[in-house]
């Protein structure tokens, strides 16, 4: 549902529900806790049209806590008082089995008691039911009346289902000029799938001739949009120089705008271009953090990247302490040095005399494990350079050390190598094996990818907002290994670790919550 269509629950009758549903309706979003306010105490002096809107935000948990029950009694409520609006969301309840059972025919009586309001969105679901049979009987030709209906009013789930009726040709002939219409509406309302898919018409000259300025224009106005694949694309045009003037720069911008959206490719190329320093300064921290969110989301092949990165962190760290570890032992050569200085002098401290007594016992040390460095053969070593040994010995440990690991890289350590494990198996042998036994390999790689949803939910039950946004995106998209289903789309998992995401403070988590909204509309 479209955000400016949530509140319209009538005719306002007191100042208070009036200015509440302005300022629920302004872009301008600073005053939302006065609105509920003034709607609250408006519902208290006995407004149902008030008692409506809320219920609205009680339903769609848009502002306040998601209550359906409270909700369903405001609707119930509304709905006796002939607010016929009210009747269309207690079919929602009917339609999407909230706290009741699935019942599709007491759903479309409740959304054709709302039919005559004319409102787009209560249209599209109607048409919907036509379309599917759900509550009626399915009937094509009604549906696209109905949806026309909607879409003429600017509604874009409408115009968007239209172009593919018209495009894919479900229950009419395939008519490319129509569905080039519907898309064009939709595009004007600024809607990015829209222009994404306006582009693709006129690359390849579907319902209209082929026009390469057409459809740079409206792959960038859907990368501006904000939709993710656009942004992934346009990327790709910058990078490649191909329909676009080439710009690495640019192009690398686009690319990490649609990998904080979570565009599977476009955080897996991102983590890459980080590790390797291309389009990109090189920023191995960076890097990490995009090859471990594209391993969360089934992009197996950030695993070997990921591993080179950790091994590159790993060293530098260890060159760092090394040196370090020279700076410290060059000052502890400089003090002896300044000693012997003074002792020579004869004016030696009790500080330079401890400084001498560690340097001489440094040496012995140091000349009973150097068998090279205490024959005849070697030359004397002075002090300095036999800690600058001590140093390379240091470094040397250093760099050969066993680093340990916490348990949960030791997990994701070996849940990537069974993974790649898997992959490798499956493309080496392919041509090998029975049906049966590539059947097996698929559900070994869905049983890897239970387990990263497995660590994946342990961080986000544990309020990590970036995790709890991934598993938002996955329950949004579903996951699927082959022909193997993974984990199933569930629009109602996907809201509820949206909104944990969202009210932690990740504010990407809006856009994967307004997708839900527009889903749920056209169903």
């Amino acid at each position: 549902m479209e955000e400016t269509q949530v509140f319209l629950g009538g005719t306002p009758k007191s100042e208070k529900h009036k200015l509440a549903q302005e300022y629920l309706n302004s872009p301008d979003k600073k005053h939302i806790e006065e609105a509920i306010h003034y709607l609250i105490m408006a519902v208290k002096q006995g407004e149902i049209n008030a008692e409506f809107d809320l219920s609205v935000l009680y339903y769609a948990g848009k502002y306040v806590e998601q209550d359906y029950m409270k909700a369903m009694r405001g609707f119930l409520h509304a709905a006796k008082e002939n607010i016929r609006e009210a009747e269309y969301y207690l079919g929602l309840y009917h339609y999407r089995g909230i706290e009741t059972k699935v019942d599709y025919d007491k759903a479309f009586q409740k959304f054709m008691l709302a039919e005559p309001l004319k409102k787009p969105y209560i249209l599209h679901t109607i048409a919907k039911c036509h379309e599917e049979g759900k509550g009626t009987p399915r009937d094509q030709e009604k549906a696209i009346a109905v949806y026309k209906a909607a879409a003429e009013q600017d509604y874009v789930p409408s115009q968007m289902r239209l172009a593919d009726i018209y495009e894919q040709g479900i229950g009419v002939s395939v008519n490319m000029q129509e569905a080039l219409n519907w898309l064009s509406k939709a595009a004007r309302k600024g809607n990015g799938e829209a222009c994404y898919r306006l582009a693709n018409f006129y690359r390849e000259g579907k319902g209209t001739e082929k026009n390469a300025d057409m459809f740079v224009k409206c792959l960038y106005l859907s990368a501006k949009s904000g939709y993710a694949v656009g942004q992934y694309e346009l990327a790709e045009k910058y990078f490649s120089g191909k329909e676009i003037k080439q710009d690495e720069k640019l192009g690398f911008e686009w690319l990490k705008k649609s990998a904080e959206q979570e565009y599977p490719d476009a955080v897996l190329h991102t983590g890459v271009a980080f590790f390797e320093g291309k389009y990109v300064e090189k920023d191995l921290g960076e890097a990490l953090w995009f090859l471990r969110k594209a391993i969360s989301m089934g992009m197996d092949e950030a695993g070997e990247y990921l591993a080179h990165a950790q091994e590159e962190i790993e060293q530098q760290k260890l060159e760092e302490e090394a040196r370090l570890t020279e700076e410290a032992v060059l000052k502890h050569a400089q003090m002896i040095k300044e000693a012997l200085r003074t002792q020579t002098a004869g004016k030696m401290s009790s500080e330079d005399e401890k400084t001498l007594e560690w340097a001489k016992q440094v040496k012995a040390a140091l000349r009973v494990r150097e068998a090279a460095a205490a024959t005849a053969q070697s030359p004397k070593l002075s002090d300095e350079e036999i800690m600058l040994l001590q140093a390379q010995k240091i470094k040397d440990a250093l760099r050969s050390r066993t680093v340990k690991k916490t348990e949960s890289e030791i997990e994701e350590e070996a849940v990537l190598q069974k993974a790649r494990a898997i992959k490798e198996a499956l493309r080496t042998q392919a041509q090998k094996q029975t049906p049966a036994e590539m059947q097996d390999l698929e559900k070994q790689r869905a049983n890897t990818q239970l387990e990263k949803l497995a660590f994946l939910k342990k961080r986000a039950e544990l309020d990590d907002p970036a995790a709890q946004l991934e598993m938002g995106i996955k329950y949004l998209l579903g996951v699927r290994e082959g022909k193997t289903v993974v984990l199933e789309q569930n629009l109602l998992a996907a809201k509820k670790w949206l909104t944990r995401a969202l009210e932690n403070g990740n504010r990407d988590a809006q856009a994967g919550l307004d997708k839900i909204e527009m889903l749920l509309e056209r169903m």
